[in-house]
């Protein structure tokens, strides 16, 4: 055990602060070019028409930062350090409702519930600036030790810690007069910051020698120091386990330490170069933010299993949770905003996935199966084709009676023959199944399918109502009734993937986006100036079962040449 004199701090090549972050920051854009893309459950889509969205955005000024919330008060603090402030965020309605002058460069904060003071540490200052938070007027500002980086509150002794990267060390701040009572040395510069108020255990990470140290907050002394993975950075403690939770943000891991033991318990996967951890001791989660690919991963406190990866937007930074409403605010700098993460509601069937991502919250299935939740191969007359439109109907496979959204239902399918198979178009005529079927003919035979001669269209999208029945899968209007086909309620939208019918049909290349790449394949494969391939089948645009100068026009006119739209989610 440590006894409060720590060892010699390791030499270091000194850099101006803000280069320090740049150097920091384009070292973790570097390894994205190395790394894998995040495992984990995707979202199910299990959000109702009309309701609140899983995620929302709130714009921000230039290069927010670090984020605390009051969850008295239900405020949120983001520090904005491009414009040396801070901005003020009402949870209830999301909206700014305040912009508070601070130091230079505010980087980490912390609120103190039981004064309803707000700690802002100004990095390029040397200080800690105490805000009011009933007034947003600021009440003080605190010298404190070189490049304060992060800050941490302990309500049982109502102190603060903030830690200093370039003195390498803790100031200890009293939290009843504001002042500066105390400082403990490390060994190497210090990172973030948590600590359980229950075993009164303060742990820093140390981004530099990847490893994490352990106080106690009692007595103010070194207990122990813990090696954890590739560059720790996000510290976030769950009182319910006593576990700690680590983002090696040098890595695609979350370090999980043992707070009975003082020992790693176990490394978690998730997506790559998780830079900040929060946890919902309410709802036993952990958020673990994955900067380099847009994504915040969910974990189960119990199991320690990822439940669920939330996409978010560029450049997920700091995070933090709101134990009363269970919100998750993600500060992501290169967009300059803040993305809310809903209330992920309970677990229903017992599966670890959250029913607000579960693919089917009413029957467990922690694998969220979904076999057409991706792009689906058409029928074997078409080897290596790819539909346009990918079938994502956002269900799982436990609760979906009609797996290939081609409007016949799994038990009047056959895996191994036709008819019919547990394809779109078991033939590869470009005719879904269940519209041949109803329209009366045979789905096995690709020499036999529905002819489109009518020219409704009735949601106005450039495609005729039969060409989306018969190859698109797609509706042609709210509460369609087509022979064969499944009702939906949105014209749109049809599978409820986030991303509209028109630009998944001119989608030919796979990019969920309907722009000029896409027009132009189809142009030139049209007028011969590519060779043909066994793609041509989805550039046939009004599936007539021939390329003409008809497909390159409805290609032209839906894509973003014509339509102002924006850019679709990624398949995954």
């Amino acid at each position: 055990m440590y006894q409060g004199t720590a060892q010699p701090a390791e030499e270091a090549t000194v850099f101006p602060k803000r280069t320090l972050l740049l150097v920091t920051a384009i070292s973790i854009a570097a390894a994205l070019i190395v790394s894998g893309a995040p495992p984990g459950v995707r979202p199910g889509g299990n959000i109702a028409a009309g309701s609140e969205p899983l995620v929302t955005t709130i714009p921000l000024g230039n290069t927010p930062s670090g984020v605390a919330v009051n969850p008295l008060t239900n405020r949120v603090y983001v520090g904005i350090a491009g414009e040396n402030s801070v901005a003020v965020i009402d949870g209830t309605t999301d909206a700014v409702v305040a912009t508070i002058p601070v130091g230079a460069y505010p980087e980490g904060l912390a609120v103190n519930t039981a004064t309803n003071h707000i700690y802002v540490n100004n990095y390029d200052a040397d200080s800690v600036t105490v805000i009011d938070g009933a007034t947003d007027a600021v009440l003080s500002t605190i010298p404190v030790g070189d490049a304060p980086f992060r800050i941490g509150y302990n309500p049982t002794t109502n102190r603060l810690y903030v830690t200093n990267r370039f003195s390498v060390d803790l100031t200890v701040i009293d939290g009843a007069t504001d002042t500066v009572v105390g400082n403990i040395p490390l060994a190497s510069a210090p990172e973030d910051i948590d600590i359980n108020p229950l075993t009164n255990r303060i742990y820093v990470s140390h981004c530099g020698t990847d490893n994490v140290t352990v106080i106690n907050g009692a007595t103010e002394q070194i207990v122990t120091v813990i090696p954890a993975g590739s560059h720790p950075h996000g510290v976030a403690v769950n009182t319910n386990t006593n576990r700690v939770y680590i983002g090696n943000s040098g890595a695609n891991t979350v370090s999980v330490i043992d707070g009975a033991t003082d020992t790693e318990a176990l490394k978690i996967t998730v997506g790559a170069h998780p830079h900040g951890t929060a946890v919902s001791n309410a709802a036993n989660r952990v958020y673990a933010s994955s900067y380099s690919y847009g994504y915040v991963s969910i974990i189960d406190g119990t199991t320690d299993a990822v439940a669920a990866t939330i996409p978010v937007g560029d450049c997920p930074y700091s995070v933090e949770v709101n134990p009363i409403t269970n919100r998750a605010y993600v500060v992501r700098p290169c967009s300059n905003a803040v993305s809310v993460i809903k209330d992920l509601g309970g677990d229903a069937d017992a599966d670890v996935v959250p029913d607000a991502v579960d693919n089917c919250p009413s029957v467990g299935n922690p694998d969220q199966a979904n076999v057409d939740g991706q792009r689906q191969p058409n029928g074997s007359q078409v080897d290596g084709e790819w539909a346009s439109n990918p079938a994502q109907d956002g269900l799982g496979d436990v609760c979906d009676s009609d797996n290939d959204n081609d409007g016949l239902p799994d038990s009047s399918e056959y895996e191994a023959s036709c008819p019919y198979r547990l394809v779109a178009d078991s033939d590869g005529d470009r005719a879904l199944d269940g519209y041949e079927a109803a329209m009366g003919s045979d789905p096995c035979n690709a020499a036999s399918k529905p002819v489109c001669t009518g020219t409704t269209d009735s949601d106005g999208d450039g495609f005729t109502d039969c060409m989306e029945h018969s190859g698109y899968n797609t509706c042609a209007f709210a509460g369609d009734t087509a022979p064969g086909y499944t009702t939906c309620a949105s014209p749109t939208d049809s599978d409820g993937d986030g991303c509209p019918d028109w630009i998944e049909i001119v989608d030919v290349n796979g990019d969920r986006k309907a722009d000029m790449n896409d027009a132009m394949y189809v142009a030139k494969r049209v007028f011969n100036l590519i060779p043909a391939s066994d793609s041509d089948p989805v550039l046939d645009m009004d599936k007539n079962g021939r390329l003409g100068i008809s497909d390159a026009f409805l290609a032209a006119k839906n894509s973003n040449l014509v339509r102002s739209h924006s850019t679709c989610p990624s398949d995954g």
